[in-house]
């Protein structure tokens, strides 16, 4: 949740409505309440429609630059962005080229901070425009697409940094779904501005080449008005294609659902709204395979994909899909979930809130998912850092069914406090192999696919038992080779691997591997937790406790430092796949209850319960405290004094090739290509 005052200013040059211009009202809609929003450009009917989404906008109209001899227009916006004084102008690009002379402007400005959206890959390029995107493209305070894939052909057409694009999915509002009315023609469906970009004329192409019985309502306009018109009478499709305009106070995509097949010919786009909308209505989906279509379209499953600028394929999937009975409601049915999840329509704010999350003025939200011990620690750090949204499993039970209303649970609390994070606390340690794989498995490959689009890091709580036993006394780097056993190890390894898989897909996620937990408050299936117990139990004099493998050496975490470490983790400007977070300090089960027996002034033995240990008469002592470097007892009430040694550092992984970074006791281990990383040891340290 946005703490101070935060003004935002939209510019777009838009002087129509479309595409581009439909994802912008969806943001605006979806932007929380707490933002003041002020829209900039040069058509006011535009700016209006824009601004009917919400109350209290701020509208103004300003002619565009669109030449760099025009000085007074250059000079005029930047009267108007220092007048305005946002935290951030968000310059909404139809096209790559659009308000360039703008941004460059406002770019001039001490401090103004800009972010770029582009909506397509399309532009017309002279060798100025090709600079100014360069340099532009460097000064924004971020620069991103609506797809994967158009942040890679942006970065190519434009001469970017590799990398330098990112993604944030836009998404679409609930359109109407109702079931079409029967008909004896197979009725297609294109929503499309009037222009060459849009391939309205390859589509009318196709239709020539189709049956009498396959009919299509065009809905659009534009200056290429006249030239379709005049081409489909050519082709004689007077009585089977009708081309009508949307008035602005209606949607087009409410009229999708009438139909029986949706089809995107154009030649160039981002991620076309209509095809998602088309989704959402539960229609059949043929797109050409242009910018991020296949990001959202999978061919043969949520609809079919045919080569750009092609009337031919175009036609043949048309026939194919005109003779599978039922098309319609299979291929749009699959389609509406990765709609409503990957590229739901409140992404777009969420990822502009990341964006400004450096700027101290404006604190920034996190959701914690399961209000267990890790989870409580977390919140509890948190406190006075950022917005905090706990969502615990038995006080939400409706996000057991993992349907769309725990889809909306968890996506209203990312809103609800701006998240720009959400911690995974939620896990099983004991149960059947069924509940294991539903809490350790199901439950994060569902959340993941949840947040895909939604803006918000996911950081995922996994397992040091994932790397199995080493089998050596060698510490364990992030790379080291998974080596799961048993139910619990291996669906948190199955669950990980989850998230790192949605990471590959886009998705902001890192997967923290946590080594063994000690603190006040503990499960009480940990081996800690019934050494505390067995120690309390002794008489003052104290007595003899007896162990399994005391001298086994592990890695041990304080819960208040793995707390630290996920809100770090959180919080960070960028975020890495895999961080183990462990201590870097070996320490036996032994040396760990002689400790909490020290603490309350008991005099213990430990003796082993392995008979092999019992023949050799192996007793610790006190002694052993001392060597095994356990200088305090690490489930003391006051958790501020009991910290394994470590180096404080403040920057946390501002460095892919530091090999470790310590915050009390927190090892966050990256190792630099072949050498071994520092952190996770199973072993005391030299």
């Amino acid at each position: 949740m946005i703490r101070a005052p935060f003004r935002l200013a939209i510019y777009t040059e838009a002087v129509a409505r479309g595409g581009a211009e439909m994802n912008l009202a969806n943001v605006i809609a979806a932007l929380p309440a707490a933002i003041d929003l002020h829209l900039i450009g040069p058509d006011r009917e535009v700016l209006d429609w824009l601004a009917g989404e919400r109350p209290g906008v701020a509208i103004h109209v300003i002619p565009t630059v669109d030449h760099r001899s025009d000085l007074a227009g250059m000079r005029a916006h930047r009267r108007l962005f220092r007048s305005i004084g946002a935290d951030i102008v968000q310059f909404h690009l139809a096209m790559m080229p659009t308000a360039q002379w703008a941004l460059l402007v406002a770019q001039t400005i001490p401090g103004q901070r800009t972010l770029v959206v582009e909506n397509s890959t399309m532009g017309a390029w002279s060798s100025t425009s090709k600079l100014l995107k360069k340099l532009t493209s460097r000064r924004a305070t971020g620069h991103v697409s609506v797809g994967r894939q158009s942040s890679r052909i942006i970065e190519q057409v434009g001469g970017l940094r590799p990398g330098s694009v990112g993604t944030i999915y836009h998404g679409v509002p609930e359109v109407r779904h109702d079931p079409a009315p029967d008909a004896e023609e197979f009725r297609i469906v294109n929503i499309a501005r009037h222009d060459p970009v849009k391939g309205v004329d390859v589509l009318l192409d196709a239709m020539a080449l189709l049956p009498d019985d396959v009919v299509l309502a065009q809905f659009g306009g534009g200056p290429q008005t006249p030239e379709l018109e005049a081409q489909r009478d050519r082709l004689g499709l007077g009585e089977r294609v009708t081309m009508a305009s949307i008035p602005w106070s209606e949607r087009a995509a409410d009229r999708i659902c009438d139909h029986d097949l949706f089809v995107l010919s154009s030649r160039t786009e981002g991620l076309p709204v209509s095809i998602m909308e088309a989704m959402l209505a539960g229609v059949a989906v043929i797109a050409a395979d242009v910018g991020s279509v296949t990001e959202v379209v999978s061919d043969g499953v949520t609809g079919l994909v045919v080569p750009p600028e092609d009337p031919a394929a175009i036609a043949a999937a048309i026939a194919e899909l005109a003779r599978r009975p039922g098309a319609s409601t299979v291929d749009g049915g699959h389609g509406a979930p990765r709609c409503h999840g990957a590229l739901h329509r409140r992404g777009h704010g969420a990822g502009l809130l990341r964006v400004v999350r450096a700027d101290p003025r404006h604190m920034t939200g996190v959701v914690v998912l399961g209000a267990g011990f890790v989870g409580s620690a977390v919140a509890r750090r948190l406190v006075g850092r950022a917005e905090v949204a706990v969502l615990d499993l038995p006080t939400h039970p409706g996000l057991f069914a993992r349907d769309d209303r725990a889809r909306s649970i968890v996506l209203d609390a990312v809103e609800s406090v701006g998240a720009v994070a959400v911690v995974n606390a939620c896990g099983l340690l004991r149960g059947t192999t069924d509940e294991l794989t539903d809490a350790n498995v199901a439950w994060p490959t569902w959340l993941a696919s949840t947040l895909q689009g939604a803006g918000a890091r996911l950081v995922h709580i996994g397992s040091a038992a994932e790397y199995g036993d080493p089998g050596t006394g060698d510490r364990v780097a992030e790379t080291h080779p998974l080596a799961p056993r048993g139910d619990y190890a291996e669906t948190k390894a199955a669950g990980s691997n989850a998230v790192i898989a949605a990471r590959a897909a886009g998705l902001d996620a890192t997967v923290a591997r946590v080594f063994n937990l000690v603190g006040p408050a503990l499960s009480p299936v940990s081996p800690l937790h019934q050494f505390l117990t067995d120690v309390t139990a002794l008489p003052p004099e104290g007595g003899v406790i007896e162990l399994w493998w005391p001298d086994t050496v592990r890695d041990f975490l304080l819960l208040d430092d793995l707390g630290e470490a996920l809100v770090r983790l959180a919080l960070a400007d960028r975020s890495v796949d895999v961080v183990n977070v462990c201590s870097g300090v070996g320490v036996s089960f032994g040396a760990i209850a002689l400790a909490m027996a020290a603490a309350q002034g008991k005099p213990v033995e430990i003796r082993s319960l392995d008979r092999a240990a019992q023949a050799q008469g192996q007793v610790l002592g006190p002694d052993a405290v001392a060597a095994h470097d356990v200088s305090v007892c690490l489930l003391e009430v006051d958790a501020e004094e009991a910290v394994v040694e470590g180096v404080v550092l403040d920057a946390v992984l501002v460095a892919p090739d530091v090999q470790a970074r310590v915050v009390r006791g927190v090892g966050f281990t990256r190792a630099r290509e072949g050498e071994a990383a520092q952190g996770g040891s199973h072993r005391p340290r030299p």
